[in-house]
């Protein structure tokens, strides 16, 4: 994964292969990302500083993407659910604790749409 100022510069290389989607916390101190195992294609939510210390796997489901942070930075929302089935909104604080489920709806859910709003 590569971080990039705002302005397109100050290019940096962070983080683990077979990271995607990732979320930088509202102080920028953070990101949460989309990882999947080298032997397993299921991917699950880490979180790390953004220098591509501190390494911290926050889901297990191996179905979790699309993370948001909530505007003070101590929760993340993201998706969860089977890889083809009913997929839901959850939140976590952002150490991956206190993980809860926010829908109930059926269709398809995509992650958080800002820090401020949720799309279901």
């Amino acid at each position: 994964m590569i971080v990039v100022g705002a302005d397109g510069t100050d290019r940096m290389r962070v983080g683990p292969s077979r990271s995607c989607d990732a979320a930088v916390s509202p102080d920028g101190s953070m990101l949460a990302f989309v990882r999947s195992s080298k032997f397993h294609r299921h991917p699950d939510l880490w979180r790390m500083n953004s220098d591509g210390s501190g390494l911290t796997q926050l889901t297990s489901d191996g179905h979790s993407s699309g993370p948001g942070w909530s505007p003070d930075g101590s929760q993340i929302a993201y998706v969860r659910g089977a890889e083809w089935g009913d997929r839901e909104l959850f939140v976590m604080d952002a150490d991956g604790s206190n993980q809860s489920r926010l829908t109930d709806t059926g269709p398809v859910e995509y992650g958080p749409a800002d820090g401020r709003q949720m799309a279901v």
